[in-house]
């Protein structure tokens, strides 16, 4: 008796909590609880956990190389580069080429982070 009596009493507790706090809960994004009876505890037991990553160590740190999208908005606005296009992309460089006031230019960026220039012909 006194078992279904503090499993009820947890429930209640339960659902008292999420329903004041339900509001918060619901805008902090990916959240979960689990709520176990039996097995090798005595008590019912409660359990709540975040599925939000905790470190977004991943998120910048994979743009090590200059992508070749980024390279062509940097000659396009910041070197005024017009109809650029990009011609050649390795290792170690990314080339566009495109026009500058009449006249043909071709700009080299460093493959790495930030698009370097490192040559304007």
């Amino acid at each position: 008796m006194q078992s279904k009596l503090k499993s009820s009493i947890a429930v209640l507790l339960i659902a008292a909590t999420t329903s004041l706090a339900g509001a918060t809960v619901a805008s902090a994004g990916n959240f979960g609880f689990e709520l176990h009876f039996g097995g090798h505890h005595s008590s019912p037991q409660f359990r709540y956990y975040n599925t939000q990553p905790r470190y977004h160590k991943y998120k910048h740190h994979s743009r090590k190389r200059c992508r070749p999208r980024k390279a062509l908005k940097k000659a396009r606005h910041k070197y005024g580069v017009r109809h650029s296009e990009i011609t050649r992309v390795n290792k170690r460089k990314v080339v566009v080429r495109g026009y500058n006031y009449g006249h043909p230019v071709k700009l080299v960026f460093a493959n790495r982070k930030g698009c370097p220039l490192i040559a304007y012909r």
